[in-house]
């Protein structure tokens, strides 16, 4: 029989709900990855504008008239020095490369509180909710790229079908 408090109603504390805390991590997690592709397209740095792709292919193009008239040694040690600030200069990568990375480690971090509370015999329900919550944010993840390739295959099969290919 559960304990009961003042107002003679059942009492809720019994110790840390590690199930009830795992499933809403895990559920945060789902979310998380549910919304992956427009998060990355919200926060991703910009990319090269076509002046600034145009700007380096100029001086590549540069580097190699000049290296065809003083000769192929003092351009390759210009080149050397250009790869050496290059490797100084490279931007570290932005937070959203590591976006499945931390994902799944939130997922897994919600489907180890679902197991913790499957070994303090707590509710079975919710400590499979969270473990099926965990598990499917990182399935996610992957189901976009997996979508992403059978949307194309589709694409191709209809192009054959318009010009009479059998399938």
């Amino acid at each position: 029989m559960p304990e009961n408090n003042i107002q003679g109603l059942p009492s809720l504390d019994h110790g840390p709900n590690f199930a009830a805390i795992g499933m809403f991590i895990a559920f945060f997690a789902f979310a998380l990855s549910a919304t992956t592709p427009w998060v990355l397209e919200h926060y991703a740095p910009p990319e090269e504008t076509i002046e600034e792709i145009a700007v380096k292919k100029a001086l590549s193009l540069k580097e190699k008239i000049v290296s065809s008239f003083f000769g192929a040694e003092e351009s390759q040690e210009k080149t050397q020095e250009q790869e050496v600030k290059k490797e100084q200069n490279l931007a570290p990568n932005h937070w959203t490369d590591y976006w499945s990375l931390m994902v799944m480690i939130i997922a897994l971090g919600g489907m180890f509180n679902g197991l913790v509370g499957f070994m303090q015999k707590q509710n079975a329900w919710v400590c499979s909710s969270a473990l099926c919550m965990g598990t499917m944010a990182i399935m996610f993840q992957y189901l976009w790229i997996s979508l992403g390739i059978i949307i194309l295959l589709a694409l191709i099969t209809a192009l054959f079908a318009t010009f009479g290919g059998a399938f």
